[in-house]
């Protein structure tokens, strides 16, 4: 018989009840620290999602599966963080096992599904930059509401398991957060670790890397033929046409450039403005993916290098600092999505500023009303 959820949270290996009642001068700065988690992280998500879903300029297969992460962050900013943010105002956890259980299961479902999310947009960028415009044309709303659900099915299929006996959910750190068990070292619950971290972690993450790489790969090829092409063009310039532009330099210098930019527009322009706006719209969308996956994976490999440590070597050697602090900074990664939207993204930012502007005349419509 599986066990109960109430035996599968509660935290053997920290049984001593004086250990939780200590009080420790990191607490309130830890409790600080979350609240500001919880408040951008809402805020900056929640406008996120707004402002995608209002503009239609902005439906888009990739977008749609940002707006998933973003979700998935939300989630995680307005029903995990707050347990452990007052738990750490207090200096205990004060929710039960139960609630234990359910933080724990919440902050590592979604942040599995970020990670999903970021690998399904790894591929979809492949899709559009290396496979080409047939290819393209098959992305769709709908390609990406069924790649959702697929990431939502994998991992529930391979997250679920410590809810029902496979490894547990229990206090960490300085017992104001739960976390999946590392230090319980017997074959079930280790087997489950190694599980975890090849479907959870390692396979998406070799799926992004994968994707990048083949990215880069038609980029580079892409600029050099373009580099190619563009020699080849001011070979064809006639001579005298040079020889005309000479005598322009040398009479007015002022009247050079803009002449020879025009003639040279009226050469380039035809053949070359559509592939360099789109050379320069996959560039631009690529980057913003790209230091959205560099920006997740820096906030959550302190935690897996510290997890496993726990996992392989001393235990006992990691003080509960040491274990916190990784976990803190991955809990941040929730508010770093919309900040890179904001940086990099000129559509989004475009967007974004309209959307602010009609819930600031929203507002004060409102209180002109009330008053």
């Amino acid at each position: 018989m599986p066990t109960t959820l109430m035996e599968n949270s509660t935290p053997g290996w920290m049984a001593d009840d004086s250990q939780m009642e200590e009080t420790h001068p990191a607490f309130p700065l830890i409790g600080g620290y979350l609240l500001v988690v919880v408040l951008l992280g809402t805020a900056g998500n929640s406008l996120v999602i707004y402002t995608f879903l209002r503009f239609k300029k902005l439906h888009s297969p990739i977008n749609l599966l940002i707006v998933n992460l973003s979700a998935s962050d939300l989630l995680v900013a307005t029903t995990g963080t707050p347990l452990s943010m007052v738990s750490s105002f207090y200096g205990r956890w004060l929710f039960g096992t139960n609630a234990c259980a359910f933080y724990g299961f919440v902050n590592y479902y979604c942040g599995c599904i970020s990670l999903n999310s970021l690998a399904a947009i790894s591929v979809f960028r492949y899709i559009i930059v290396v496979r080409g415009q047939a290819q393209n044309n098959k992305l769709s709303l709908r390609s990406s509401i069924y790649a959702i659900l697929v990431i939502h099915l994998y991992t529930l299929i391979f997250s679920t398991p410590p809810l029902y006996g496979w490894n547990r959910f229990v206090l960490a750190g300085y017992h104001t957060s739960c976390d999946i068990d590392f230090h319980t070292k017997t074959p079930l619950f280790v087997s489950y670790i190694c599980y975890m971290f090849f479907f959870l972690f390692f396979l998406p993450l070799g799926l992004i890397s994968w994707s990048y790489f083949k990215i880069y790969q038609r980029v580079s090829k892409h600029s050099n033929s373009m580099r190619t092409s563009f020699t080849g063009v001011t070979k064809e310039i006639n001579s005298d046409e040079k020889h005309a532009w000479l005598e322009k330099m040398k009479t007015t210098q002022i009247l050079h450039k803009p002449v020879t930019f025009l003639r040279l527009k009226s050469s380039f322009e035809p053949r070359f403005k559509p592939r360099f706006k789109r050379r320069f719209n996959h560039r631009r969308t690529a980057s913003t993916l790209f230091v959205t996956i560099v920006v997740f994976l820096f906030a959550w490999f302190p935690y897996c290098i510290v997890s496993l440590w726990v996992l392989i070597g001393d235990a006992n050697s990691i003080s509960k600092l040491s274990t916190t602090i990784p976990s803190l900074f991955a809990k941040s990664s929730v508010i770093y999505n919309p900040l890179i939207y904001v940086v990099l993204n000129s559509k989004f930012r475009k967007a974004l500023i309209q959307t602010l502007s009609f819930l600031k005349c929203l507002s004060k419509h409102e209180l002109s009303e009330s008053s």
